[in-house]
This record gives structure tokens, sequence and C-alpha cells, in this order.
């Protein structure tokens, strides 16, 4: 099945791909020959890759790498547009020598398939790059500098939730931290993809290979939030983008985000964003249901 509308296809002379779609119902298959990164601008989707399956959002991107496969899944009341961008490896090696980035950090695993959030200067790249092609802009050269600075956007958000979070993790071992940064942002990814699901402690830990009190003090000591907390994070963050892009009720969109009771989600609500649920989506949309 493929009902979606593809917006746009650009292939570049220097072999760099941008894919423009929008749907409500979809099934694609995408094989990808260089590192690809893609991102939803709105919506949610679902995305198979290798032995992995991935819920997608707003404020995620997924790099795939080289010689990988991709499934990806939209069944949605809401609109999903989605970008995927195909960096070419001549490209991907100026881009390395243009921004003096250690090789290691590419190859070898460096730009792990994961899931990683969404910079707002990447979102704003993304949205220029799009509203460009959309134009119809034939001008490679300024298409281009809008790729270098997407690939910038992602390499900082890799920088910052993978090598410096690395950093923080009490091992003596380079290869050691590695490791257990890799095993807990596997665990992380996982509390993204189910985050509106009764997800265990027992089974994050399951999925970093570690111990319930190893995970505990290694996550907290890499994000700075207990696993838990980061949970309450990412659906609180999540109902805020549902208030601002959607008019589900309240009610709907507190089980939506995996929250049980209503008054407690408004106390969390309001106690990070300084504001009541739906004065929020008033003041973003002039809407109060």
């Amino acid at each position: 099945m493929n009902n979606a509308l593809m917006i746009t296809l650009k292939t570049f002379r220097n072999r760099n791909l941008i894919r423009l779609d929008s749907s409500h119902d979809a099934v694609y298959t995408e094989e990808h020959t260089f590192y690809t990164l893609k991102i939803i601008l709105s919506g949610t989707a679902t995305c198979r890759f290798g032995k992995r399956k991935v819920q997608f959002y707003p404020d995620s991107c997924l790099m795939l790498s080289p010689g990988s496969k991709s499934e990806t899944s939209i069944n949605s009341d809401q609109g999903v547009e989605s970008v995927t961008i195909s960096f070419s490896g001549a490209f991907l090696e100026a881009f390395v020598k243009r921004f003096s980035i250690p090789p290691e950090h590419i190859g070898g695993g460096g730009f792990s398939e994961s899931l990683y959030p969404v910079s707002s200067d990447m979102r704003i790249t993304i949205l220029h790059l799009k509203k460009q092609l959309e134009r119809g802009t034939g001008n490679e050269e300024l298409l281009n500098e809008y790729l270098h600075h997407s690939l910038f956007n992602y390499y900082t958000v890799f920088r910052r939730e993978v090598l410096l979070r690395m950093e923080k993790l009490r091992f003596s071992k380079a290869t050691t931290r590695a490791e257990v940064m890799k095993r807990l942002n596997d665990a992380r990814e996982y509390i993204s993809s189910n985050y509106n699901r009764n997800v265990s402690l027992q089974d994050a830990a399951d999925i970093a290979c570690l111990s319930v009190n190893h995970f505990m003090r290694t996550f907290k000591d890499a994000y700075g939030f207990s696993p838990h907390q980061y949970l309450i994070q990412l659906r609180l963050k999540r109902a805020r983008y549902l208030l601002r892009n959607t008019r589900y009720a309240l009610n709907e969109i507190v089980s939506m985000v995996g929250f049980e009771c209503p008054s407690s989600f408004i106390r969390l609500f309001r106690n990070n964003f300084m504001v009541t649920p739906l004065k929020y989506r008033a003041a973003k949309t002039g809407v109060l249901i």
C-alpha cells in the first residue's frame, strides 16, 4: 500500500537527494545508499530498520546508515509531512573537512542509527529548505548550503546527545563509556517510542542490558534525569505539541500521552511550563477546548 503524495523528489548533480512526502495513509520501503536523515514535520509515523521499530514524532530525527533499509508506515487522522535527505559520500567527506570533524565521529558507528531530538536550528533549516523546494528553486549551490547546515545541525545534536553525555559516565576506559552510552541510547529510544504506554524500569534496563540499579545510576549521570523523570518530561512536551497543533480535547490528550489522571497532568504541566494546558492552547491557537 502506498497512498503517499510525493510533493518533491530532488536529485542533485553531486548525488544528494531530497524527498518531501505528505500523507494520511501509506507504507513505503526505502533502500539507503548513503547516510540518510529523516524528519517528521507534522503527525506521527512508524519506522522499521534492521530489527528495530521506532515511533516517529516531530520532535525527533533519525539518521540511517549506508546499505540499510527502512519501512515507514503512516496511519493518522492528522496529515503527516516528512523530509528525507540522503548525503552522498563525497558531500559527507567535504563536510567533515569543512567543519574539521574527526572522521571517527562519522564512520565506525559514529552516526549511529537512532532517534535524536530535533533542535530548533535544525527545524528552521529544514523548513527553509522545504520552502525553497516547494518554490521550485533550481539553484543547487543554495540548496547544498542548506544541506550543509542540516548536516551540521544534526552533528551538533549528535555531539550533545552522545559524545558529551558519554564523557559524563564514570568509567575510566573510553571503550566502556562508549558501550554503556550506546546501551543507554537504546533504552532512551525505547522510552521515546513507547512513551504513551506503561514503560517499566525493568523493561528499559533490559533493553540496555544493565541491572536496574546500574541503569538508573548511569542514565541519570548521562541525561541529568532519572528514567522516570525523562519519561514524564517527554509526555509533557508531546502533550504541549498536541495542544498547539491539534483540536483533541484535553482529556483525550491526557490519555494519548500516557497519563491516567487529568488533575495530575494539569499540575505537572503548570509546574513545568508555568501555565495551565488550556491557557497554553488559547495563547497559541486562540482556541479554548
